[in-house]
């Protein structure tokens, strides 16, 4: 019995260790921008519906922006408020690095090299912030 009551504890304790994580878009700019999120996997496409925003003080707000999906391509597009931000991932485990953010048809954000990120750390979750200028 207390064999099995220790390894039940070990495998818990190691099965919920992943980090949190959060992938969030930031318009800082004057004006709105279209935006197309290219992604690695096709079954993340299947439930993108829409997308959570940010409010100012950083809680997600419970109006969600709602994106266009394009199969064939494997993206989906939207349009990002001045002044806004958008949740591009959330989850537990690790981003998807492999994704571009494609910001007015003209300027590609790859996610695992582009200067523009801000990366945080905060306690055992990670926050990935794309700045748009």
């Amino acid at each position: 019995m207390y064999r099995q009551v220790l390894l039940f504890s070990l495998l818990l304790i190691f099965s919920s260790c992943d980090p949190g994580y959060v992938v969030v878009l930031s318009n800082q700019s004057s004006e709105d921008k279209s935006i197309e999120v290219v992604l690695n996997k096709v079954t993340n496409l299947i439930y993108k519906d829409s997308i959570p925003s940010i409010d100012s003080l950083g809680s997600f707000e419970k109006l969600k922006i709602p994106v266009s999906k394009d199969t064939k391509s494997n993206s989906y597009t939207f349009t990002l408020d001045k002044g806004k931000k958008a949740v591009l991932q959330q989850g537990i485990g690790r981003p998807d690095l492999d994704e571009k953010v494609i910001v007015d048809l003209t300027d590609t954000i790859l996610l695992n090299t582009d200067k523009r990120i801000k990366i945080e750390k905060h306690g055992i979750g990670t926050s990935m912030t794309i700045l748009l200028q």
